[in-house]
């Protein structure tokens, strides 16, 4: 996504003006808004709407927003204000390569299997042998607080007054039995005023009677870092 309005939504409320990217993760990336400073758009990875795992993949964002909501309504991650799906078209270029042509021929056979001509289309690009594929996506997004800070780095879990919140952050999560099962640095934002933590795509809420034992501030410490240092 390089900019310009998320969805084509009758509804001005369901319309924002994508800007700057910010944050990228394996299950979207995060925008500014062009028209409102003081917020940040996360943008889940588009699911088109003849994907045969739909229902799963939509349940996957909506679990994510409600962890996050949670999370932000108790002052440990961003505040969460708003989660929709919206419709949107994408288009995309298949060129007159190998690749491209065995990607139109998948194409081909398998749109046959649709009867309605206006779901998905492939249009040849006059005078070439490329083809311009359309069809419509689900967008998932969720709306939330834009945290002006910077990530956390190795040298900061050396600073045992820092750590201490963080490690205070990790056990409200735990009482609260929601485990973020990717905690390390680069997903800790320190600002003058506090840390958040933020991505919780893997994070989950688990039954009280299943969660694992709390970690000590000493094995806590040795988590966090174990895990950045294998980012490296």
């Amino acid at each position: 996504m390089k900019g310009g309005y998320l969805c084509s939504a009758t509804n001005p409320e369901d319309i924002y003006n994508i800007g700057n990217q910010i944050g990228k993760g394996g299950e979207g990336s995060v925008y500014t808004d062009r028209e409102f400073p003081n917020i940040a758009i996360k943008v889940f990875n588009h699911i088109p709407v003849n994907n045969n795992k739909i229902d799963e993949k939509l349940t996957e964002t909506e679990t994510i927003f409600l962890i996050s909501k949670i999370l932000g309504d108790l002052d440990i991650g961003p505040k969460v204000y708003y989660y929709e799906i919206c419709k949107s078209q994408v288009s995309e270029l298949i060129d007159g390569t190998a690749k491209g042509k065995r990607r139109y021929g998948n194409l081909s056979a398998y749109l046959h299997m649709f009867s309605t001509p206006d779901y998905n289309r492939l249009k040849n690009i006059k005078g070439t042998d490329s083809f311009i594929f359309e069809y419509e996506v689900f967008v998932p997004y969720l709306v939330m607080e834009k945290v002006e800070g910077r990530t956390l780095s190795l040298s900061d879990i050396e600073e045992l007054s820092i750590m201490g919140q963080v490690y205070d952050l990790y056990s409200r999560m735990y009482e609260n039995n929601i485990l973020h099962s990717d905690l390390h640095v680069e997903n800790m934002i320190i600002t003058p005023e506090r840390i958040y933590i933020i991505d919780f795509a893997t994070a989950k809420q688990v039954d009280p009677e299943k969660m694992p034992p709390k970690l000590t501030f000493e094995n806590f410490l040795e988590s966090v870092k174990t895990r950045s240092e294998e980012l490296l």
